[in-house]
């Protein structure tokens, strides 16, 4: 389905990828100058979660717009990730760890002003 300047497409999980960059090589090889930028949710099961699953390939599109064309968004990526238990622990072993040994060790509440940050939505 076409929406606006945006093309929706549902496929079964183990296609994604393929389809992903079936649609990138045809806009490279038909479309030369656009701009093309894929954004994929994960996998949904229920149909209830279609809109949830929209919201979250377009926001992984903005995100590829903003910090670059990537598989991988750092921190952003994992946060959008949450209900993926491997990757929570291998963010919280790499950033939360090390934040709550700083704040011991300095004293300080670098990890209160992460709850607050990501409380308001991220907005500063």
């Amino acid at each position: 389905m076409v929406h606006g300047q945006k093309l929706i497409v549902i496929t079964p999980s183990q296609q994604t990828k393929s389809l992903a960059k079936d649609i990138l090589s045809f806009f490279k090889k038909y479309e030369p100058k656009s701009s093309v930028t894929i954004g994929i949710s994960n996998h949904i099961k229920d149909p209830g979660d279609y809109t949830n699953g929209y919201t979250e390939a377009k926001k992984a599109a903005e995100f590829a717009d903003l910090f670059g064309k990537s598989n991988d968004f750092g921190i952003i990526g994992v946060l959008f990730q949450a209900h993926h238990l491997n990757s929570m622990r291998a963010f919280r072993n790499k950033y939360i760890e090390a934040l709550v040994n700083y704040d011991s060790n300095q004293k300080a509440d670098l990890l209160e002003s992460l709850k607050v940050f990501l409380d308001h939505e991220s907005g500063i």
